[in-house]
């Protein structure tokens, strides 16, 4: 039986043995290689490959984050190149190996390991001689901000000239979580290697659970990073040291609080939303102390708004240090766009200007874009792993995410990303809920919609919007989330890379309780987007019915002349306990005391709810 190191967590170990807990899984397949499989960048990629053998010196740090490898370089579409699975980089950017395919879907692999993803360089002229001193180096990785591959996983590396056969050169076992990058240096001394026409390639070896505890378990796993690879003459075992200042990480939002905000609630209350600092953190690889200059620029990519750029300021660095500089930004984001705006945050560093630093450039450069467009969002968009509520008992717990609008709006509905497990096994009916605020706890029900369960069409960064049946005005702190009708676990993104785990609560038997997970949930609720903007804020509002007795005790009774079909009575977590058609009397004797939200239903829309105080 393969059992996960992800027990590493202590409270895995808990819904493993059969309790009700929260529990972080890997993540599905690769939701970012999938979108972007489909897009015109993909396409545009292929344009311009090279036929031409390439020349010394090789290299990649991956710090032009392309999703795929850089098709000038390197042959195949398998690895996904990201700023987000890495763990202490040496330079901005990794290739991560993992068991997605190039348009993110699942391999089903042996539990015993199999081949899963290859990258395979260009054709290089390597006609050399020994006594030039050819040496391949690479940093290497396990796990990291992600999975960590099992014992039977591998990474292996593999040389080929034209005359030659593929044979493996090097490997590295799984087993170990890396917090840190291993440094490898091996040297092309082989003749028959020494010549134009040579490539090398690597490939992961990875497995499925043959034994999951629970069928959501499934996922994306066993990852492997890979950065600086670097293929040249004239250089020695020893060389170790790479001369190089690197930035290590991207910017984090410039919203305070938020990932992401609606364009139209950010212009109407700026003040609510201050413009927050920019941090640089880069690191020097090299031996020698150097003055770095630091400068940014914001510009507004969809329309003509005023942008902003830095002042230059200075600083030198020392050898090995990893330097985090934070600077505030006096500036407030502006665009001629009405409805939605994007702007780009280019920061860069550098240095001297000799020639042995040029291959590096790329990684003096970070970009990140910040997003105003219909929806709140604490995540950055990308999965490290999987979230959700499982274990026996679960099938009425609920989890709650809290919100406060910058302005009153109307609530159209969320977008959730939920991770695809294999076979779909997380595919579960839920509760779709929002509820008001009850001083930082879920409150009365705003909106309740039955049917609902995991979708993975395409749409914007893979998440799936859910429109509520009947939008909601809310003008304060509210919470949306799901109440589940099955133990088994959903299984939603969740983005270790920012935390709003002050914002999340579950309910497992009865009462709510805040996250002990550090991250954020991958649930955004959406703000008057189209195409529900027709529908007016008004339309179809919520009445308020004549319910009596109340308190009420074995049965209550509904006014002769309301106009519903069917009534449905939930608890304070969103978990039906009464669905019937319109009748003259209601029986609830088998109710236990406590306050209920009774919802009217009429032609499959909710035109109506009260509150309903039991007391049998």
């Amino acid at each position: 039986m393969k059992i996960k190191k992800l027990i590493l967590f202590p409270f895995l170990l808990f819904a493993i043995l059969g309790f009700a807990q929260e529990q972080l899984i890997e993540l599905d397949g690769n939701p970012v290689l999938s979108n972007f499989a489909k897009s015109k960048a993909a396409a545009a990629m292929t344009k311009s490959v090279t036929a031409d053998t390439l020349s010394l010196p090789f290299f990649d740090d991956f710090s032009v984050i392309t999703v795929y490898p850089n098709q000038e370089k390197w042959i195949g579409w398998d690895v996904f190149v990201n700023d987000m699975w890495g763990l202490n980089p040496i330079s901005y950017g990794v290739a991560s190996f993992d068991q997605a395919d190039s348009l993110g879907v699942i391999r089903s692999l042996s539990a015993s390991g199999e081949l899963s993803e290859m990258l395979t360089s260009r054709p290089i002229d390597l006609d050399y001689n020994v006594a030039d001193s050819v040496y391949l180096s690479f940093a290497v990785q396990r796990g990291g901000n992600a999975h960590i591959p099992e014992e039977q996983d591998s990474l292996v590396l593999m040389f080929s000239s034209p005359d030659t056969t593929w044979h493996s050169v090097w490997n590295m076992p799984g087993g170990e979580l890396d917090t840190s990058f291993h440094y490898i240096l091996i040297p092309i001394q082989k003749e028959y290697l020494l010549k134009k026409g040579f490539q090398f390639r690597f490939l992961n070896y990875a497995s499925n659970y043959a034994n999951a505890p629970e069928p959501s378990f499934n996922s994306n796993n066993d990852i492997w990073n890979l950065d600086y690879v670097w293929l040249d003459t004239a250089r020695s075992i020893n060389d170790t040291i790479i001369n190089d200042i690197a930035m290590i990480k991207n910017f984090d939002s410039f919203v305070t609080g938020f990932e992401a905000v609606p364009w139209k609630h950010y212009l109407q209350n700026q003040a609510e939303v201050p413009t927050d600092s920019v941090c640089f953190v880069y690191r020097s690889n090299g031996e020698n102390e150097q003055g770095v200059n630091r400068q940014y620029v914001i510009s507004d990519i969809w329309g003509n708004g005023a942008g902003y750029e830095s002042i230059d300021d200075s600083e030198n660095i020392y050898p090995f240090e990893t330097m985090s500089y934070t600077k505030p930004v006096p500036y407030v984001f502006d665009s001629d766009q009405t409805d939605t705006a994007r702007f780009e945050i280019k920061g860069f560093i550098s240095t001297d200007e000799e020639a042995i630093r040029k291959p590096f450039r790329w990684n003096d450069t970070v970009r990140y874009y910040q997003k105003f467009e219909h929806y709140y969002a604490y995540d950055d968009g990308v999965p490290e792993v999987g979230y959700g509520i499982g274990g026996v008992g679960t099938s009425s717990a609920s989890l709650a995410y809290e919100f406060t609008p910058l302005v009153g709006d109307t609530l159209r509905g969320v977008n959730i990303y939920f991770n695809h497990v294999l076979n779909d096994e997380n595919v579960n009916y839920f509760y779709l809920m929002a509820w008001e605020d009850n001083e930082g706890l879920p409150g009365d029900t705003l909106a309740y919609q039955i049917g609902v369960r995991p979708e993975f069409k395409d749409s914007l960064y893979q998440y799936r919007y859910y429109a509520l049946d009947t939008p909601v005005y809310v003008n304060n702190t509210f919470h949306i989330g799901w109440s589940k009708t099955s133990d088994d676990m959903l299984n939603v993104g969740f983005d270790q890379n920012r935390d709003a785990s002050d914002k999340l609560r579950i309910n497992l038997f009865g009462e709510w309780q805040q996250s002990s997970l550090s991250g954020a949930v991958m649930i955004r609720p959406v703000f008057s987007t189209e195409p529900y903007t027709a529908i007016p804020e008004k339309e179809s509002p919520m009445q308020d019915f004549a319910l009596y007795p109340n308190p009420a005790q074995g049965k209550f009774y509904v006014a002769e002349d309301t106009d519903y079909e069917r009534l449905k009575i939930v608890n304070t977590t969103g978990r039906i306990v009464y669905d019937v058609a319109k009748r003259n009397e209601y029986e609830i004797s088998n109710l236990t005391d406590a306050l209920y939200i009774v919802l009217f239903y009429k032609q499959n829309r909710m035109i109506g709810k009260q509150k309903l105080l039991i007391r049998n």
